[in-house]
């Protein structure tokens, strides 16, 4: 039997994806020089498909002796090398004509490739009168047949330097964020006026400018400069951008477009990329473009990738760093105009940015303050203080940030935000009053206030909620008050005591002088003695006795007394048995009565008094009728005592439980 095969299909490997910019970088071909290059140098063009000729150009140019063939005259005494370029030396020399220190830039070495573009500088520069712009004194020839231009001498540092080392800053000045935006101000109107003359520098970098000792701005090396004219001119010296073979500029620095090996895109676009990429370094202090080697710094330019700016960085200026630095051109400044007006608008809005700042930064604090719990940040008043004055600050810089600067977004969110948490905070303390002004003002600022008023209507009947239970608290706290009708209940209690003490000691009296009625009706007598003085009592004093809760309950104990002991000696009289036990446990209900009423009032001290009657009921159980005096001095101690334990000072020193 035989095994049909079946075929195994092998597993689709999906390849990665291609890397765009090494196949790109493969096609520019750079020569081995150029890769030697650093990151900040110039890489200068390989050719020009249509230039004029310049070599006849050379031969008409003027000699200027130099001093290196004898016999001629010395025009430029050299002196000195000031600097060195990609593809010529800048020297110092003196004209003997003037008297004067000049720079002269000449070729590294005398070839036909160099000379031409030595020339084309010397022509844009020469042409380009600008106060921004190194000026020209004369094109010659050396000694030699060498192109050489006679310029300014510039006394002064170049920016790079003043960016690395601040202390590098001629003269005095002190370069901070502001000194670098007028620095970089001045090279915006030198580039706005090659323009206007059909001409890009593709080459703006900090290196290539200088700043005089008296704060003067110039824009150098303009040798990879092109015309942009449109038509090209055939007279004009510049060679345009669409004759440009090869790449050119400062991989540092570079536009995305200038990472191509044409020109026919440049245009004064990419000039604004470059004057991005300045601003970038001088918000970061780094190039804009960064690498291990030449190729993944023209990778950084290639593929462009959006800056996040750290916050200390302004957010106007990242925001207009990162509109001229676009990768569409259509998305950048279209003008050094715009570019330029847009740092403008940032210096004149600085002190509004500050304020919003300022303002941010008190509302941070007036949250953390806000959000702690009591005791957290100091007293609970110092707090309260603090946030007062912390909102007062910020009004203030909210208001002064919307006045100079009235169309800022940022000014009025941090004003809005302002608001919003003096609202919050009014809700949170129930101030009513407070949270009305500040819903009018938002309500003035176009904000939806429909939450906002809801909240004041919800705090509004939690207020008179609370308002109407503080009204029950204050009725109830008066009503328990013992202090009101203090003095009416005292004189009722000494008056009772008084009265109740005279009837005791009067039937002890009449008793041991022998006129005392038998025992049986002696105190049946008493009983409506008793009743009589304190329905006397209760008459007299009935409104203040009547006047809280604290008054009543008293009243009330008195009046069930009373009662009591109506209700015990007519059970007496029914059912008469020992009379001196009877009274003594008649004495006894005085003594739960008086400790009673001192619980009622919360005072044990009043309680204490009200148990000196528990060992009188033991002593008249004991002694029979001879009591009587002795019950008559304890109820003067019983009632003279309470009467005296009611005065104001003595309320306030009451033993409660």
């Amino acid at each position: 039997m035989s095994k049909t095969s079946i075929p195994v299909t092998p597993e689709k490997v999906t390849d990665p994806p291609p890397d765009r910019f090494a196949t790109h970088f493969d096609t520019l071909a750079l020569d081995a020089q150029t890769l030697q290059l650093g990151h900040g140098e110039t890489i200068v063009p390989e050719a020009y498909s249509h230039t004029p000729e310049p070599i006849d150009a050379l031969r008409t140019l003027p000699r200027l002796g130099t001093g290196t063939a004898p016999g001629t005259t010395i025009d430029l005494q050299m002196i000195g090398t000031l600097g060195e370029g990609g593809m010529g030396l800048v020297r110092l020399a003196r004209q003997v004509a003037l008297n004067r220190d000049v720079a002269v830039k000449t070729l590294r070495s005398n070839s036909d490739e160099a000379a031409p573009k030595l020339l084309q500088e010397a022509y844009v520069t020469g042409r380009l009168e600008h106060p921004n712009i190194v000026p020209i004194y004369t094109l010659g020839r050396d000694d030699s047949g060498a192109p050489l231009i006679v310029m300014k001498r510039i006394e002064g540092v170049a920016w790079l330097d003043v960016l690395r080392d601040p202390d590098a800053a001629p003269g005095a000045a002190e370069p901070d964020l502001m000194w670098h935006l007028e620095v970089l101000l001045h090279l915006c109107n030198a580039v706005r006026y090659a323009h206007r003359h059909g001409v890009i520098h593709r080459d703006i970098k900090p290196e290539n400018v200088m700043i005089g000792q008296f704060g003067e701005v110039y824009l150098l090396d303009w040798g990879i400069a092109v015309s942009i004219a449109d038509p090209p001119s055939d007279t004009d010296a510049l060679p345009h951008r669409d004759d440009v073979i090869g790449m050119a500029g400062t991989p540092a620095y570079m536009a995305p477009e200038m990472t191509q090996d044409r020109a026919t895109e440049h245009d004064t676009r990419t000039d604004i990329y470059l004057l991005g990429a300045l601003l970038h370094e001088i918000l970061t202090g780094k190039p804009r473009h960064a690498g291990k080697n030449l190729f993944d710094v023209l990778r950084s330019a290639f593929e462009n990738k959006p800056v996040d700016f750290s916050d200390d960085v302004p957010a106007e200026l990242g925001a207009i760093a990162n509109r001229a630095m676009a990768t569409d051109r259509e998305d950048r400044f279209q003008s050094v105009e715009d570019f330029r007006g847009a740092i403008l608008d940032y210096i004149e809005h600085r002190g509004a940015l500050e304020l919003i700042a300022e303002a941010q930064h008190l509302l941070d604090r007036i949250a953390d303050l806000t959000a702690t719990q009591d005791g957290e940040h100091g007293d609970d008043e110092d707090r309260e203080f603090a946030i007062h004055d912390l909102f007062t600050e910020c009004r203030f810089a909210c208001q002064q940030a919307v006045r100079s600067w009235p169309e800022s977004p940022q000014a009025r969110d941090v004003q809005r935000r302002y608001l919003q948490e003096r609202f919050n905070y009014a809700i949170a303390r129930r101030d009513v009053v407070q949270a009305r002004s500040v819903a009018a003002q938002m309500e003035e600022l176009g904000l939806d206030v429909a939450d906002a008023r809801a909240k004041i209507d919800a705090a509004v009947a939690e207020r008179e909620s609370q308002a109407e239970e503080l009204r029950g608290l204050r009725a109830l706290a008066a009503d328990s008050d013992l202090s009101r009708g203090r003095l009416s209940r005292s004189l009722a209690m000494m008056l009772v005591g008084l009265m109740w003490a005279a009837e005791t000691a009067y039937a002890w009296f009449q008793r041991r002088a022998g006129d005392a009625p038998n025992l049986d009706t002696a105190y049946v007598d008493g009983t409506w003695r008793v009743l009589a003085i304190g329905a006397i009592g209760l008459l007299l004093f009935r409104k203040p006795l009547f006047s809280t809760a604290a008054n009543r309950r008293l009243t009330y104990l008195i009046i069930l007394t009373l009662a009591s002991l109506v209700v015990f000696r007519g059970i007496y009289m029914i059912r008469p048995e020992d009379i001196f036990a009877a009274r003594a446990f008649e004495v006894g209900m005085y003594g739960v009565a008086g400790t009673a009423g001192g619980l009622l009032v919360d005072d044990l001290r009043i309680s204490a008094l009200g148990a000196l009657y528990f060992p009188m009921a033991l002593v008249t159980a004991w002694i029979g009728p001879d009591s009587g005096i002795i019950l008559s001095v304890v109820h003067i101690l019983v009632f003279f005592g309470a009467g005296y334990l009611w005065t104001p000072r003595q309320l306030a020193r009451r033993i409660t439980i």
